[in-house]
This record gives structure tokens, sequence and C-alpha cells, in this order.
């Protein structure tokens, strides 16, 4: 019986010394690992330089005379003006590290204690309620966006510590703001300085910048053009980060969210968007300028005008319209515009009203009343209403309408009634 005990037990240690030796084994691997992901960085650091060889260049479009109609990324259309940190006002600077993260020069790539908070905070929640990202971690994700698996965070999160291993806090800073999302097409603190207030970065205001800093925290929903409203509630969280982080004193809050903002009118920044994304795209990548046929000043006009009408139209609930300027003589676009507000998505602005298909309706009334005068008909002629069939390459056509057969004159007559009696079929191509 001893004997029997004892060998269960000599079974059981060399069971649990196995095991020991495994567990041990496991946790030496994933201390490697670890070690391995924090430390090879150096080893491949990405540096300030190689940044600039994969930077797109732009394509600038003018008009005929000259005039910058606007200035695109090569690659995916987009707004993109590169600045120096000095050449960028201190509040912006202080706005969007208090913003988007304020350990920004305390961390190596990433911020442990915040991604533990927001773990902490995302349990207790029972959803996504916040996130640990740093500025460097967003600046992996904007050179090589993908969509926010596991996976793919755990390679943004490498490339964050290459990027701390090969360049220093201002360099990440600056690439950073210079590739910020700030609503529309616009990409950068500059470019997006221009287009909405008219000024360079380096002369914003506190209001400014930090109305500024809260729209990267989600451009689609918070351009000033769309809510402002909205993009104020970011812009005095912004504020109040600021305040926490002893950059403004808390006094100065209130004042500046009361500080009335005058963005620039949206159409002068943002001008024949349709026509210059559909030209954009049937550009070779080596393109840099572009000389086009339109009229800056036509542009401008015509756009006006369909604001004009729209405003007249409103009791009607006309929501939308497009025109197209043409040179009858040389076939040259001089004006071309594709919806009333390219931003308006209530109204479905991104929509190139011009290009759209859409039913002729009565646009050919017209060309067939020209079409039957020329046949000898007028506003005495009359025209009977009878059953009629034609062979058109599609099959055989009935036109027919509700009422009785009757005898109108020409002058009342509908489209159809013409089409009765003058037979399109000897005018169809064949």
């Amino acid at each position: 019986m001893k004997k029997s005990f004892s060998k269960i037990t000599t079974g059981m240690k060399a069971i649990t010394s196995t095991w020991k030796i495994k567990l041990l084994l496991l946790i030496g691997i994933m201390c490697l690992i670890v070690i391995a992901f924090r430390y090879s960085p150096f080893l491949f650091p990405i540096r300030a330089q190689d940044l600039e060889k994969n930077q797109f260049h732009s394509i600038k479009f003018y008009d005929r005379r000259g005039f910058l109609l606007q200035e695109l990324l090569s690659a995916d259309a987009t707004r993109l003006v590169t600045v120096e940190l000095d050449q960028v006002s201190p509040y912006f600077i202080k706005a969007i590290i208090a913003a988007e993260d304020k350990n920004f020069y305390h961390h190596h790539g990433l911020d442990y204690n915040a991604i533990a908070r927001a773990i902490y905070h995302n349990l207790q929640a029972g959803k996504i309620v916040s996130g640990g990202s740093t500025i460097t971690l967003q600046l992996a994700r904007l050179l090589h966006p993908k969509p926010r698996t596991l996976l793919n965070k755990i390679r943004e999160a490498y490339m964050a510590f290459r990027l701390e291993a090969g360049m220093d806090k201002s360099s990440i800073l600056k690439a950073y703001i210079n590739r910020l999302p700030m609503g529309g097409n616009l990409y950068g603190v500059d470019g997006a300085s221009r287009a909405y207030f008219g000024v360079p970065a380096s002369e914003l205001t506190l209001a400014q910048a930090s109305l500024l800093a809260a729209i990267p925290n989600s451009p689609n929903s918070l351009n000033p053009y769309h809510d402002l409203i909205l993009l104020k509630k970011r812009q005095r969280i912004v504020l109040e980060r600021m305040a926490k982080c002893g950059m403004i004193s808390s006094s100065r809050v209130e004042g500046v969210l009361k500080e009335d903002i005058f963005l620039k009118p949206q159409m002068a920044s943002f001008l024949a968007p349709h026509f210059i994304f559909q030209l954009a795209r049937r550009l070779p990548q080596s393109a840099q300028t572009v000389r086009t046929t339109l009229d800056a000043e036509l542009q401008k006009l015509l756009s006006e005008q369909i604001t004009l009408v729209l405003n007249q139209l409103k009791p009607y609930h006309v929501t939308n319209a497009a025109a197209i300027l043409l040179d009858n003589y040389t076939g040259d676009v001089l004006a071309y515009v594709g919806s009333a507000d390219y931003f308006n998505n209530e109204h479905d602005g991104q929509i190139d009203g011009v290009q759209a298909l859409r039913q002729p309706g009565s646009a050919l009334k017209p060309f067939l009343y020209v079409l039957a005068m020329e046949e000898g008909f007028h506003p005495a002629s009359l025209i009977s209403d009878v059953p009629t069939h034609y062979t058109m390459p599609s099959g055989i056509y009935s036109p027919k309408n509700y009422s009785e057969p009757s005898v109108v004159p020409f002058a009342s007559a509908k489209p159809w009634q013409i089409l009765l009696t003058y037979r399109p079929s000897a005018y169809w191509p064949k």
C-alpha cells in the first residue's frame, strides 16, 4: 500500500514538474515576444525623411485665366498644405495636445495609463466610450489607414514604436498636424485655417484654434459648415482640457466660447468641386498643374444664381439644382455646378446633378412641337386622337391615354397626341 501511494505521489510530482516547465517556457516565450515587440523597432526606425518620400504631391487646378481653383492631393483628391511648427499658432499646438494626448511628451508611443483607464471605463459602461490612442498612434493610422480590428491595432502600436524610434517629438507632431482630417477634403491645420477662416495657421486666435482642434475627433459630423452647434460643444471640452492641463486659465473658457466665429464663405474656398474631382480621377499620377476651361467669375455667378433661384422655389419644396455653362462655338465648359451645396448631405450635395441620369420629362416637348410645325402643323390644326401602333427598335409602341378619343386643336394638343399624328418611326435612326 505504501509503495502504491509512493508511486502515485512520484507521478503527481513528475506531472506537476512537467507543467511547471511548460508554463515557465510559455512565460519565457511571451516575454521574448514582448521584448522583441517593444525594442525591435529601434532596428527599423521610421524617420522624418521616410515620410516625406511617401508624401503625395499636390495637383493645382487653374481656371482659363490662371486663377487657382483648387489644390488637391494626387492620390485621393484631398487638400494638403505642409507647414513647420513655428508657422502654427501656439494656441493650436496646445489645444490639439490637450484634446488628443495630454501626455504626448511623456510616453514613447503608447500611454499605458490611458489604455488602462479606457479599458476600465469601457468595461464599466459595457461598450466603447473612450480610447487610449496617442498622437503617435493616430499618426500611424493616418499614414496607413485600415479597418479598426485587433490585429490592425497591434500593427499600429508597432508602427508607433518605430516612429518614436526614428523621430523626435517635434517631428512627430509636425507630421501629425499636417495630416489631420479637418472635414470635407481638407487635411492639415494650415489648409483648414485658410479654408474656414481665411488666415494662415500662424494667426489663429484661441477661439479659432480650439475650434479647429475639436474637428479631428469626428471630421464628418464636426464640419463647421454642417453643424457649428455640435462643434461648439466639442470646443468646450477642448478648452476645459486646456484649462485642466494649465495651458490657459479656467476663467478664459466661457469668454472664448462666447466669441463670434466668422467662417469664410464656403463656395469661395471650394470652387467647382464636382468638376475638379471628376477631372482629377482622369489625370495621370504625375500631373502637377492643370489649366481648365472654367471661368472662375462665371462659376461664382452661376453658383449664386442657383442659390437665388432655390430660395425663390423653396415654398415649392425644390431643394437642389445643377447647371453647366458651355461655349457653343468651342464646346468649352465655362462653369459647372453639380449641386447647390456640395457639403449638404441632407439634399445629396455630393451627387453630381450634371452627370446624374434622369427622365427627360418636358425637356423634349419643345423639340416635338417644332418638328411638327416644320411638317406644316399650326395652332389651328386639328389632331385626331385615335389608337395607333408603331414598330420601333424595341418592339411595338402603342401610345394611349385614359380619355375617350377626340379631335383636339394643335395648340392644346398633348405631346403624345402630336406623336400619334406625326409618325416618329419615319425619322428613327436605322
